[in-house]
């Protein structure tokens, strides 16, 4: 039979269907939220613990998926450790460990090698920890361990590649005034963290006072075997991973541990309004306060909160009045950033510089809804699920996964967090989040951030108390 006779036949059939009523209705479609379906339940994978020779502390889970190693070298400093007016030390240091030479190789050689093992091999520079990740095949991983091994114990702070990363970070500097939005965090974290080390944040002149010889004495002082943890993926076992690290550091026996212990910062007892004039078509908001960490009992409740008050997105308070609901601003929403003993909790916007004061005041307004107890059950259940999914998310690869296993010793978070995460919170019930909110995110002590253009605006918000004008020159 011909295609076109085939074609025929096919079209008599489906015009006799409908003549005569024979076809078979479609289905109706199911609203997703009523789709039944089993709890979900995950643990995260299991990880080895073992320590090298020298004490470092290894967090190791096999995986033979990839011929390719991906480890990660924590280190207990950051910016919180570098000193009054030189601010930016911990990240010159990191930047030009990894770029100024270590060891008989000079920076232009190790990059040189590195590219010719198609490894990646990056440094990132956060206010308590300092991170050294290494992706490398694993024929190469010795070779590759040995150049990282010279970058941590012995580099040599080349001078233009110094002066390189200085002239950069300056630059960067000049340019963060011209982006509103980096801007305004910044100062938040400034203003949030006052009279605390983590509020510490370079300026040009605090860069201009470092010197190569400035980072020599940071790196001696904090970058120690005692002081280091190690997270290892890759097709070895234990007992391969740990020779080859004991190969590549266990001489090194420097393991006396720096004091880097810092204190929680403390919450503000009143409310403190920033208001930073600048030119700008749109204003940026931030407000926050300074709440428990994940060890806290109410950590759950926070994390509940917050997510039903600004990070959950379409359906999240915040967004869904400010952004969807009035219309006031393009971006909307709230954050919770927790360590093991402390934690930070705030919420933003970025609006037309004529509806400051209302999205201000709705933020603010919206919180105590929360306060006065009006959580539904419907989002309580909601919540659950988005949080617990995100969480499942969170250990897509085995790099990700022992790298969580060795922060929560590296941060000191309860052993159990990971593997309670899912249960608990689904424990969580609308009073907790009622309770943690009235506790929290009080609006007589909030931390108050505006940037934006105009006097106009300045005065509007002395209708929320006294106002302290920052005059950013960098």
């Amino acid at each position: 039979m011909k295609q076109s006779e085939r074609r025929l036949l096919s079209a008599i059939a489906i015009i006799a269907c409908i003549a005569f009523g024979a076809c078979h209705q479609q289905p109706r479609m199911i609203d997703p939220s009523d789709i039944s379906y089993p709890p979900l339940s995950f643990q995260p994978p299991p990880t080895s613990r073992s320590v090298l020779e020298n004490g470092m502390v290894l967090h190791f889970l096999e995986d033979s998926e990839l011929p390719m190693v991906n480890l990660t070298i924590a280190v207990h400093t950051g910016s919180a450790f570098d000193p009054s007016e030189k601010e930016g030390l911990a990240e010159l240091t990191g930047t030009v460990m990894r770029t100024g030479g270590a060891g008989v190789q000079s920076g232009g050689e190790i990059d040189e090698e590195i590219d010719f093992m198609a490894a990646d091999l990056t440094v990132s520079v956060n206010r308590e920890i300092t991170s050294f990740r290494l992706s490398v095949n694993v024929k190469d991983l010795n070779r590759s361990l040995a150049i990282l091994s010279d970058i941590i114990r012995h580099p040599r702070f080349e001078n233009d590649k110094f002066s390189t990363a200085q002239a950069l970070k300056i630059e960067g500097l000049k340019r963060i005034i011209d982006n509103s939005q980096k801007l305004a965090f910044r100062e938040f974290i400034r203003r949030i963290y006052d009279n605390d080390p983590r509020g510490r944040i370079p300026t040009i002149a605090s860069i201009q006072k470092i010197t190569p010889e400035d980072c020599r004495v940071f790196h001696r002082d904090f970058f120690r075997p005692g002081n280091m943890m190690v997270s290892f993926s890759g097709p070895l076992n234990m007992v391969q991973a740990l020779a080859s690290l004991n190969h590549a550091f266990g001489k090194w026996k420097n393991s006396v541990v720096p004091e880097n212990k810092l204190p929680a910062p403390q919450p503000h007892r009143e409310r403190r309004i920033y208001f930073i004039p600048k030119s700008s078509p749109q204003s940026v908001i931030v407000v926050g306060w300074i709440v428990p960490g994940k060890n806290d009992v109410e950590h759950h409740a926070i994390e509940t909160l917050d997510f039903t008050y600004g990070s959950g997105g379409f359906r999240s308070r915040i967004f869904s009045e400010i952004r969807n609901r009035r219309g006031l601003a393009y971006s909307a929403g709230s954050f919770y950033s927790a360590r093991s003993d402390f934690g930070v909790i705030a919420a933003y916007a970025m609006t037309n510089p004529a509806a400051t004061t209302e999205v201000l005041s709705l933020i603010l307004s919206i919180g105590e809804d929360l306060r006065n107890g009006t959580i539904t059950s419907e989002e309580i259940v909601w919540t659950r699920k988005s949080l617990v999914n995100s969480f499942i998310f969170s250990f897509n690869t085995p790099e990700t996964s022992v790298y969580q296993e060795m922060l929560l010793e590296f941060e000191g978070i309860r052993k159990d967090y990971l593997r309670g995460y899912t249960s608990k919170i689904d424990l969580v019930a609308g009073d907790a989040v009622t309770a943690a909110a009235r506790r929290y995110i009080d609006p007589s002590v909030a931390t108050i951030l505006v940037l934006g253009p105009g006097e106009k605006i300045e005065r509007s918000l002395s209708g929320f108390g006294q106002v302290v004008t920052v005059n950013i020159t960098n």
